[in-house]
């Protein structure tokens, strides 16, 4: 399954090279800090983010450089991101890591696109995955992390990384442009107050697709208006569907191997599954919100 993942990308056009070597160094520790670190997603989410070296983040050689990283990660995420930035911070003095949440994955990858030679830009931006073809076609923006990393003298390689997720953020010859930075899964989040007030045990959500249409009901029979919606519908309810029952979404190995890949999932199971999703959306059982993250404010309104 082609997961979200996050990327980081440098900028440094105009950058002195101390500027660099400071993001080289900061990302040889992200390295060796994300490895031990599990992150989780909000309301059935996958996340796609990359840490990219940005072009155009200029920046003074003096004493402590500091490194400027924008990020899309709130919450939870965001306070386990400050963790590791203040690790780093702590480890050595030559270097001062400041991050810095601009608000959504789209509104962090434009802002950071936006601040392009302006001076007052990221040297590390977080870029979800959806963002990479745009972050690959701006080349006078991003430098690719694997030159970074060599003219620092430190190396980074590929085969460090699940193979699907370094493959998605590599260059033809498999030189990562990006690092990737986390993998995040679809959660189920259901409201216990709501589940109570419904007569339903709050102990028992549903553990299946199945279960749902009696819970929905009683949900729907209490009051409730929005029994249940999702985030990155195409994402959750075909890709990991499909990959759950070990059926293909795309040809080329889900879309890893190749550019030419075909979506296959007009399969004999998600005609199935689309067609129930359907009866439940016209029985007001299943809320379609929108493509990206508006299932979030149907399920908290």
């Amino acid at each position: 399954m082609r997961s979200r993942q996050a990327r980081a990308a440098s900028s440094g056009e105009h950058s002195p090279r101390a500027n660099c070597a400071a993001s080289a160094t900061a990302v040889k520790s992200g390295i060796a800090g994300m490895a031990l670190q599990s992150y989780n997603a909000h309301l059935m989410i996958r996340i796609a983010v990359a840490v990219a070296v940005l072009l155009g983040a200029a920046g003074n050689a003096c004493a402590q450089q500091e490194i400027r990283l924008w990020h899309a990660m709130g919450g939870a995420l965001g306070e386990a991101l400050d963790v590791l930035v203040q690790r780093f911070n702590v480890a050595q003095r030559d270097y001062r890591v400041v991050a810095e949440h601009k608000g959504s994955y789209e509104d962090t990858m434009i802002a950071a696109l936006t601040a392009q030679g302006t001076g007052t830009g990221p040297h590390l931006v977080q870029v979800y995955e959806v963002g990479t073809a745009h972050m690959m076609a701006a080349r006078s923006a991003v430098r690719p992390v694997w030159q970074v990393m060599a003219e620092n003298g430190e190396p980074i390689d590929a085969k460090a990384f699940l193979p699907a997720v370094a493959s998605y953020f590599s260059d033809n010859a498999g030189k990562l442009l990006a690092l990737p930075f986390s993998v995040s899964t679809p959660i189920l989040f259901y409201n216990k107050d709501a589940f109570r007030k419904a007569k339903l045990d709050p102990e028992q959500p549903p553990k299946s697709w199945y279960e749902f249409p009696k819970v929905i009901e009683a949900l729907k029979e209490a009051g409730v208006e929005c029994g249940y919606t999702t985030t990155w519908p195409s994402w959750v309810l075909i890709e990991n569907m499909s990959t759950w029952h070990n059926q293909d979404f795309a040809t080329r190995d889900n879309g890893l191997g190749g550019l030419d890949a075909r979506l296959v999932f007009n399969t004999h199971l998600m005609v199935r599954h689309v067609s129930m999703l359907s009866s439940w959306a016209r029985a007001g059982y299943f809320t379609y919100a929108g493509r990206r993250v508006e299932g979030e404010r149907r399920f908290l309104a």
